[in-house]
């Protein structure tokens, strides 16, 4: 199973993604900012980020910045 991160501030996407992954067998955490994200992020061991590019606060670039430093 993957473990899979959604980064996205409009929630009927988040929904929508993690419905159709745990479909297929994936476990899905959901963010709906960076900062929650980033608690996910070291909370668990995620396999997979998929993050829209313009969120409210910061960018899904910011996000990748922050996954590269790690």
């Amino acid at each position: 199973m993957t473990n899979i991160l959604i980064v996205d501030d409009e929630r009927p996407i988040l929904k929508t993604l993690a419905l159709l992954l745990a479909r297929e067998g994936h476990h899905t955490d959901t963010a709906d900012n960076i900062a929650a994200a980033r608690t996910i992020l070291h909370e668990r061991d995620i396999d997979v980020v998929i993050t829209d590019l313009r969120l409210g606060e910061a960018s899904g670039e910011d996000l990748i910045g922050y996954l590269s430093d790690e």
